[in-house]
Formats: structure tokens, sequence, C-alpha cells
């Protein structure tokens, strides 16, 4: 591969220099794994998705993948000594840095034991998204349990090498309708600018390269998910609206304390583009999402239904009008500024208007067994590290029946003690709108 990285790519990369932008899948595997396996796996994952394959060189003032003298997936081997080691990997993972001059822009960490293992796989952003991350994980189990059990892979495939997704916009949405809904989509933005929508004050101001993001994980039991999905269609809303609204309404308490006058707050969905485009790209690795802010008024009474119904239709409205690529438009506008990574960070922080950010894959359709490796748990854990503005976000995953939250807070940005409030309330506010018993989660 040599091209030029795409607008959002760049966008990502920019921001990842001023702030650490990873994320990582976390996966609980039961089955024993060879070392030697995963290496070999690693290997032939690398040859079949081209972007697992890059590091970035500046042409000129150009970012480039390029793909020559690109080293082999790294893999890091840790035993294994209680089932919560991972969080703490995670932590770190999510905040060390790429060097993306020498590539390659993922690599895994192993937490091994005899029977049960996480393996944590850590991508810069800039080369896929967390379903990406799903699909690498779903071929690295694939093709190990090939090679341990038949000592060979042949299937392996190279797919073809992609352009960046502005590309690929549909031709309906390109031209004169592209720019009309970049242009709607700028002043929707300005429009929310006047109305000065809250975001939660930081506890304390820094820089983004001293922001370290930092995960609260809470996994909800099967009764409580299918409770979620059967209230949410009686409601006539989505589980993502749920969960953007009970995280808008924690927040809400967190600003307004016990005024219940109602607060402007922004929620920032993310957008899976991959059926969007054309051609549709389906299962590759890649990056592949957008977002779309809606805003709410909210206050400590906004009956927590109203609001999910409430997100739902917007984010319905806003897609069919085809700003999820406006957003693309609106990086491009940008980027045309030659801005340096940090100013990049301030204006994103300036413009970026959401008082919080859910980032939901909902139900992950990848398989459970591997031959002798099942994999048990799947969710994932992302950094934004140049978004400086003490909030807090959800990365929300549903898998083998059961959902997982995992929260998102940069410290020193919200303190834990304040992160861990927020947590309660929103899971205070999804029992009550489930008509169920406190939920604490594991």
């Amino acid at each position: 591969m040599n091209r030029e990285l795409g607008i959002s790519e760049k966008i990502v990369w920019l921001l990842s220099e001023a702030g650490c932008n990873n994320f990582v899948i976390v996966s609980k595997i039961n089955g024993f794994i060879s070392e030697t396996v995963l290496h070999q796996a690693l290997v032939l994952l690398q040859k079949k998705h081209p972007i697992l394959n890059v590091k970035i060189e500046l042409g000129g003032t150009t970012p480039l993948f390029v793909s020559n003298g690109t080293p082999h997936i790294p893999l890091r081997v840790i035993n294994l000594t209680s089932a919560d080691d991972w969080i703490e990997q995670a932590n770190s993972e999510m905040n060390l840095p790429f060097c993306c001059e020498q590539g390659p822009l993922v690599r895994l960490v192993w937490l091994k034991s005899s029977q049960e293992n996480f393996i944590l796989v850590t991508f810069h952003h800039v080369i896929g998204d967390a379903i990406a991350g799903t699909y690498f994980l779903r071929d690295l189990l694939y093709i190990s349990n090939h090679l341990m059990t038949e000592g060979t892979v042949t299937s392996q495939i190279p797919l073809p090498q992609r352009p960046p997704s502005e590309e690929l916009i549909p031709t309906n949405l390109q031209g004169i309708k592209g720019a009309f809904n970049a242009l709607g989509g700028g002043l929707r933005q300005g429009l929310m600018f006047t109305k000065q929508p809250k975001k939660i004050p930081p506890d304390q101001d820094v820089p983004p390269k001293e922001v370290q993001t930092r995960v609260i994980h809470r996994r909800l039991s099967p009764e409580i998910t299918q409770l979620m999905v059967e209230r949410s269609r009686k409601e006539r809303t989505s589980v993502h609206g749920l969960i953007c609204a009970i995280i808008l309404k924690a927040i809400a308490r967190k600003l307004q304390g016990k005024n219940h006058e109602s607060v402007n707050l922004g929620c920032f969905s993310t957008v899976n583009l991959r059926n969007l485009l054309t051609p549709n790209i389906g299962e590759e690795i890649g990056l592949y999402a957008s977002g779309i802010s809606t805003f709410h008024q909210v206050c400590i009474d906004t009956p927590v239904w109203d609001l999910a119904r409430e997100v739902k239709t917007d984010l319905s409205r806003l897609l069919e009008k085809g700003e999820a690529f406006a957003t693309l438009m609106l990086q491009k506008n940008l980027l045309r500024q030659r801005l340096t990574p940090l100013q990049i960070a301030q204006q994103a922080n300036r413009f970026f208007l959401s008082a919080t950010c859910v980032t939901n894959l909902g139900v992950v359709n990848i398989p459970q067994n591997y031959g002798a490796l099942e994999l048990e748990e799947l969710h994932f854990c992302v950094a934004g590290n140049a978004f400086p503005g003490g909030g807090i976000g959800i990365a929300a995953t549903t898998f083998n029946g059961q959902a997982t939250l995992n929260f998102l807070f940069g410290k020193p940005l919200m303190t834990p003690e304040n992160a861990v409030v927020i947590v309660h309330d929103t899971l205070d506010l999804l029992s009550q709108a489930i008509g169920t018993d406190k939920i604490t989660g594991e």
C-alpha cells in the first residue's frame, strides 16, 4: 500500500500527535493457545488485510500509508494472575503511543494462563474502528484454530486495498448535495453553539499530552440485557437511544444538582459507514466510521424513555439527510487551515459541543466457538485524549447475550471519584427505566 491518508484518517492522525487516540479490543478466551501459532496467525492476518501492514511517512507535508519495510505485528505475553488484570493493561495500552513512522499500527497483549486467557488488540485509530477490531479478533481465532488442528491455512486471500472513505461516498451525496449537507451540518453546529450547550467542566485543565483515559467496566447480566432490549422495543426506541438517555440524564444531575431547570446537552453517537459506502465495505479492516451529535434539553425530571425516543428520532433523521458524510466535509474544511496537532485539538474541543460520546457496536455478530477455542467475552475501550473537556463516555457492546458498558474518562480532567458517581447514577437510571433492582454490573 502506498497512498495518502484520507480526510478522517488525517484528522485522527493529527489528533493522535496531540494526545493518544487508540482503541483496545478486549477478549476473554477459553482453551489452549500456542504462542508459536499466534505469531504465525498474525503474519497471515497481516497479509490478508493490507492496512495492518502500514506505517506513516511524510511525503513532503502529506502523510502517506506505506507498506514497504513494516515489521510484523508485535505480541507481548504476560502471565495472568487475576481476572481483572486486563483493566490495568487496557488502561496502559489505550494511552501508549504508537511509533507511526515504524509501524505497524496494531499490537497485541496476551494475558496467559493454562485455560483462561485475555487477548487485548490495540489499534491506532487511524487504521481502524472498533468494528474492524472485532473482525481482526475473529480472523485471528479462526486462523489460529486451523493452524493448531490442520497445521496450515490455505484460504487467506489478500483483500483489496481500499481508498479512503470520502472516495466511496454514494454519488447522490456528492457534488452540490454533498456541499449543501456539509453547509447544513455546519449551520446546525453554529446554531447549537449560540444555545451554549453545556459540558462537564474539567476538574483539572491540562494539555492533551497529559491526559490519561481510564475505564470503569460494567458487564450486565443476560437478564438485564434482555430487559433492556425488550423494554426499548416496547417503548418504540432502541438500546442505543436508551444508553444515550441515561448518560445524558446522569450528566444533567452532575451539572444541575437539585436545580430542576433544563440544560442543553449534546450526545455524540458514532456511525458505521460500511453499508453506506459505494461499494459496501463489508467485513474489512479500516477506518469506516463517522459520528453525529444530537442536542437535547435535559433536566432531572425528564422521562428517560421520552429522551431515548428523541435521540433515536433525531439520529434517524440526520442519517437520512446524510449528516454522517457532512462530518467528513467539515473535517476537510478544518484541514485547509493547516493547523498544528495541538491547534487541531483545541479547535476540536471548541467545536465539539457534546457532553458525552456513546459508541455502541450493538450485537457483535461473530462466532463464539473456534474449534477448541471459545470466545467468552468481547468488548472494547477507546481513548480520545486530544478531546480535552472533562467529559465521560460509554463504549457499549453486546456479545454472547450480555451487554458491556465501558465508561471512559480522562484523568486528571475528571477525578475517578467523580467518574464513579456518574457511573452509579447512570446505572441507577437504567434500573429505574427497565423496572429492575439496583444494577451494579461486574
